[in-house]
């Protein structure tokens, strides 16, 4: 079996074979010969055809910081789908694993950080990929301050993910956004309604992270199939 100009090969048994190839982004000319290993001749069998690869790594971190210390502020995450799960410091998913997002830690002493982590190699559960739109909202759980009048506090979220990765060079292309407000009013009741109305939560950002489009990134097509031509 060629692959983007590359050598494979697989015994065939019982009339059957099976090998697994790497694909890289782009269309990849595939070209499978029925034929001993070192010879373009007598072939028992031959097969070209084009297969598309739209598949690139994706990774994903939310991290929320705030400017104020003695005060409880939470990160909460909706992830795509309509049973997306609502990660939050009393669901924060779980991190043994790594292989689906989730929230590093609980601060409740001031200024943070919290992180929603979606590594490389991880899957929003029940899907194969991290693609789709989350949804992030700050919560003003508590003020630690003991202060008479609750003090403000400015939050600030930052968002990486990777947009792609050209698997032919290794090359990363990284997106960064940034969101930031004040809260004023602390509370600590129906946390777990991520749709929460009350003044202690602020607005939602939606992100949208989609597949890429490798055209968007000048990426060339993956090399063709050469093959020594008869004299």
């Amino acid at each position: 079996m060629f692959v983007d100009n590359k050598k494979y090969t697989a015994p065939v048994v019982d009339g059957a074979f099976s090998i697994e190839v790497p694909l890289l982004t782009g269309n990849n000319d595939v070209v499978v010969l029925a034929t001993d290993a070192n010879t373009f001749s007598n072939w028992a069998g031959f097969l070209r055809d084009t297969i598309k690869c739209t598949g690139s790594p994706a990774a994903l971190t939310v991290t929320l910081t705030w400017d104020q210390a003695d005060s409880d502020v939470d990160l909460h995450v909706l992830e795509p789908g309509t049973d997306g799960r609502h990660i939050y410091y009393y669901n924060k998913g779980d991190d043994s694993t790594g292989t689906t997002p989730y929230l590093d830690l609980d601060n409740t002493h001031g200024y943070g950080p919290e992180h929603y982590y979606a590594k490389y190699g991880s899957t929003l559960p029940g899907a194969d990929n991290l693609y789709g739109t989350y949804q992030v909202r700050v919560q003003y759980y508590a003020d630690h301050s003991g202060a008479e009048t609750p003090q403000p506090i400015t939050w600030h979220l930052h968002l990486k993910y990777l947009a792609y990765q050209n698997q032919q060079t290794g090359q990363e292309y990284w997106v960064e956004q940034s969101r930031d407000g004040v809260l004023s009013t602390p509370s600590s009741v129906d946390t777990d309604n991520f749709n929460n109305g009350g003044s202690a939560w602020s607005s939602i950002w939606s992100i949208s992270y989609t597949a890429p489009n490798p055209s968007d990134y000048n990426i060339p097509a993956p090399p063709q199939n050469h093959f020594p031509t008869s004299p």
